[in-house]
């Protein structure tokens, strides 16, 4: 990150989504957070902190600023990125928490 600081917003994506999958909730948010606003798939990681953080309102909030960004955005397309990924306890439980919050 140092060496390339102009890339600062896709660092703060992926450490988002990595401590979604550490369950740091809150760090995440805070690395979501300061990252890409254009990028629906930020919004598709802010959906799942949001609903491990109990806050639902803002879970589909996010899904609807996904659809904003990316009116044909299909969770068939998350899946279809990485079926075998989207097998693992981890991605059932991200899926099923995009559905919850109103993804189709």
């Amino acid at each position: 990150m140092r060496l390339d600081p102009a890339s600062a917003h896709f660092y703060s994506d992926e450490a988002g989504f990595l401590y979604n999958k550490m369950g740091r909730y809150k760090e995440a948010l805070a690395a979501l957070l300061g990252g890409d606003a254009d990028n629906p798939w930020v919004h598709v990681n802010l959906i799942y902190t949001y609903a491990e953080l109990g806050r639902e309102q803002d879970a589909r909030a996010e899904a609807k600023e996904v659809l904003r960004l990316s009116p044909n955005f299909a969770l068939g397309d998350v899946y279809g990125r990485s079926p075998g990924y989207w097998n693992t306890a981890f991605g059932r439980h991200f899926l099923d928490d995009l559905l919850k919050a109103g993804l189709k």
